[in-house]
């Protein structure tokens, strides 16, 4: 695939049944990146891939000159839940173009453009815009970043973020050329894990929206999870308790700390945190 990169008039369109790969192949990416799929799958959909592995990153290409794509897994980050563990990038060659409008892309992948500012699973905030145009000389000038995400659940361990770039229609690019740019160039989409730091304010946040709910023995719990039995002077109990069962009594200390010698009592119960089903 030619690097270098060549003026407009040299390019050439992708065909239309090359969008329609290019769309099918990115639909399968993200559905990978987001653990819906296994490469299994992708090859199943794809016929069989090139692979590589090198210090514990495997990688997995699909190559139709053209454009090409790549499936990469960063085993070490997934093993540990850190970072990227999953990255999906594609790229049309440079002496082709490729009329993708950005808003077929984004709806046929199910995405939601970034708003700084917003609520991404009710406690962290949106930091990224959508749009990020060139500042730096040494960045294409007329190539413009899109940012959005994938919505995931709202105790997903990760994000799915995506980029896509496009380029204008003029070397010397405008405000206008920017908003309706339409030859896509590459895609690139990541399974972002969630800091330790964000994984305890996400709980924090659980524990004191359930607490504000005053969940007690008889009522209905809203979500699995180990929770935590209170009286009125202190916790007591603690217990794995699925959704939709009812909140039990809580079970007493011994016989000796027991009120009036009872094994059970009536309790508020406390989020304590996620319960991780044995594999």
């Amino acid at each position: 695939m030619p690097t270098e990169r060549p003026q407009r008039s040299m390019q050439t369109p992708l065909t239309n049944e090359q969008i329609s790969t290019v769309l099918r192949v990115s639909e399968l990416g993200l559905q990978w990146v987001a653990g819906k799929i296994s490469i299994e799958q992708v090859e199943s959909a794809l016929g069989k891939l090139e692979g590589s592995n090198i210090n514990g990153e495997s990688s997995y290409y699909y190559d139709k000159g053209d454009f090409g794509a790549n499936f990469d897994l960063l085993d070490n980050n997934e093993k540990r839940r850190i970072g990227v563990g999953r990255s999906f990038g594609l790229r049309s060659s440079v002496v082709k173009s490729a009329h993708v409008p950005r808003e077929t892309l984004e709806q046929q992948l199910g995405l939601h453009r970034n708003v700084p500012g917003e609520l991404i699973d009710g406690v962290r905030r949106e930091h990224l815009a959508y749009l990020a145009k060139p500042i730096l000389e040494t960045q294409a000038p007329d190539e413009v970043a899109l940012n959005s995400r994938l919505p995931m659940p709202p105790g997903s361990p990760f994000d799915v973020r995506v980029r896509l770039v496009y380029r204008t229609i003029s070397n010397r690019a405008s405000e206008s050329d920017f908003g309706t740019a339409a030859n896509l160039r590459s895609i690139t989409i990541e399974r972002w894990y969630l800091t330790p730091a964000e994984l305890q304010e996400r709980e924090d946040a659980k524990r004191q929206r359930y607490g504000r709910m005053d969940l007690r023995t008889g009522k209905l719990c809203p979500e699995t999870g180990w929770w935590e039995g209170w009286t009125k002077h202190n916790v007591v109990d603690k217990q794995v308790i699925r959704g939709g069962e009812k909140f039990p009594q809580a079970r007493l200390p011994p016989p000796g700390e027991a009120l009036n010698g009872a094994w059970f009592a009536d309790a508020q119960w406390i989020w304590h945190g996620p319960f991780k089903e044995a594999s």
